[in-house]
């Protein structure tokens, strides 16, 4: 949210910040408030330095073993980063220990629940902490709440909560009404939003790419173009601004430009599969098929999503056909459907189409008869046998 660029870019956070990286390696001794170091643990997040900020989160839990921010950091982080529920379990029973009524706990609570699909008990179990509050901490609760289940796509739920809220002209609020449009598909009203938020917070650099976020979506993708380039310009290394420029430059078939984006961004998260192959789409796209083969192959060994790896292999498949590298397209073909990365109906309908290729009119027929009985004569094979 705005108020975290506030917060990071204050001159109090930043004398913390350096305090932490001057000392970096040799913490020993080194005394820090547990608000700032979470702080700083939040930052790196923010930033995209996951390894960091889970370094300082080692560091924190050395120095406040027992604290509730600390704990609670290390559990979203297990949660939301690592996918790994068991470990966020486990520290909240650490908290548990500590008998405790903190609402970071509270919060913590309800986003457990709402990861093990218990949607309604976690709004009952927010609703119940309501009598315990008054005053800035009641209208603090009215903003977090909602921005809980908007962080977890649930808009009809955070906007229920809102409307609580009587804090209607602060940005938060305004964010998070923005962000509910999106999540709705009112696109057009989260644009407004974000255009008003932006006249006051002109370099906020998240405000920006959920703008370009929006307007791509929206379809309004040269306009997303220019919102990502605000956020790059207030921070010239940031990988999502980057990857969003780089998606939106392709969308408007503007390849070569589009390449410099993508190599950028690669330079940063070189194992990021999906940008890769996207990358080498652009590759593609001005005609540099050998460096779109490079960069696909690459991807495959980088990916972990079945579906993706799916996806990466026809890819591969396409790109070798098109160069006339049939023998090792039905090679790569045979692999894949080996290691169960394409199923065997996918297999014969794309050798049907090489050998199409190759002129072999017969051995193509087959393969397509193959493919239509494989898939005990679904339609949708049937079609792609005919196109």
């Amino acid at each position: 949210m705005t108020n975290n660029e506030e917060r990071f870019n204050s001159k109090e956070f930043k004398e913390v910040l350096g305090k932490y990286e001057n000392a970096r390696g040799h913490l020993d001794g080194v005394f820090f408030d547990v608000d700032d170091i979470v702080d700083i643990a939040e930052y790196y997040l923010y930033r995209n330095n996951l390894k960091e900020a889970e370094n300082v989160t080692a560091y924190a839990a050395t120095l406040y073993p027992h604290s509730v921010l600390v704990l609670s950091m290390q559990a979203r982080m297990a949660m939301f980063y690592y996918n790994d529920i068991g470990k966020a379990r486990e520290l909240v029973k650490k908290i548990e220990a500590e008998d405790c009524e903190d609402m970071e706990y509270y919060y913590l609570r309800a986003e457990i629940m709402i990861n093990d699909d218990k949607i309604n008990e976690a709004d009952k179990f927010l609703e119940s902490k309501i009598a315990m509050l008054d005053g800035d901490d009641l209208a603090d609760f009215f903003i977090e709440v909602p921005n809980i289940f908007i962080d977890n796509n649930l808009p009809e739920l955070a906007q229920k909560w809102l409307e609580r809220s009587d804090e209607k002209d602060d940005p938060d609020y305004k964010e998070i009404e923005a962000r509910i449009a999106f999540q709705t598909a009112n696109y057009d009203k989260a644009e407004r939003l974000l255009k008003g938020l932006l006249e006051n917070s002109p370099f906020s650099a998240s405000l920006w790419k959920m703008l370009a976020a929006t307007q791509f979506v929206g379809g309004n993708v040269a306009d997303s173009v220019e919102s990502c380039e605000y956020a790059i310009a207030i921070d010239p290394s940031d990988v999502e601004a980057i990857g969003n420029k780089a998606r939106a430059l392709s969308t408007l078939a503007r390849f070569n430009e589009a390449m410099v984006f993508y190599e950028r961004y690669l330079k940063q998260v070189p194992h990021d599969a999906p940008m890769r192959v996207m990358y080498a789409i652009a590759l593609a796209g001005v005609g540099d098929n050998e460096g779109a083969l490079k960069n696909l192959y690459m991807a495959k060994t980088d990916c972990t999503d079945r579906d993706t790896l799916s996806d990466i292999s026809s890819q591969i498949i396409y790109v070798l056909s098109i160069i006339g590298k049939y023998d090792e397209a039905l090679v790569f073909l045979g692999n894949s459907e080996k290691h169960g990365d394409i199923t065997r109906t996918a297999r014969l309908l794309s050798e049907g189409r090489i050998r199409l290729d190759m002129g072999e009119t017969q051995k193509a027929a087959d393969c397509f008869a193959e493919a239509f009985i494989c898939s005990r004569n679904d339609m949708d094979t049937y079609i792609q046998t005919a196109m």
